[in-house]
């Protein structure tokens, strides 16, 4: 896959990536689940860009990185799960959502 494609998420994967899952404080409602899935949904196939100028949060846009993906598709829900302040850096980094207060740790 040369840009945005559905994966397996399984115990293996997680492990031999040193994965972390991460769940939102309060959960999600269906209708913010049906939302994010929706925008995930519609960027399959297209390109990967890690650019961290852009920031970019529109269901349109033409190419992403793996953490702004993330971001964007909550933040198209009504969620900003990206750390700010002084800790954040130059665009939306793995780091950044992993240390958002809104997110808690279920797994690593």
């Amino acid at each position: 896959c040369g840009g945005v494609c559905r994966g397996v998420l399984d115990d293996v994967r997680i492990h031999c990536r040193c994965g972390t899952i991460l769940r939102l404080r309060g959960g999600l409602s269906e209708s913010k689940y049906n939302s994010i899935t929706y925008f995930i949904r519609k960027q399959l196939g297209k390109k990967y860009s890690i650019d961290f100028g852009a920031h970019g949060t529109s269901i349109n846009e033409a190419d992403w990185y793996c953490s702004e993906l993330v971001w964007a598709a909550y933040k198209y829900a009504g969620y900003n799960i990206e750390q700010t302040g002084s800790g954040a850096g130059p665009g939306v980094t793995p780091h950044d959502i992993r240390d958002d207060n809104d997110l808690y740790k279920i797994s690593y």
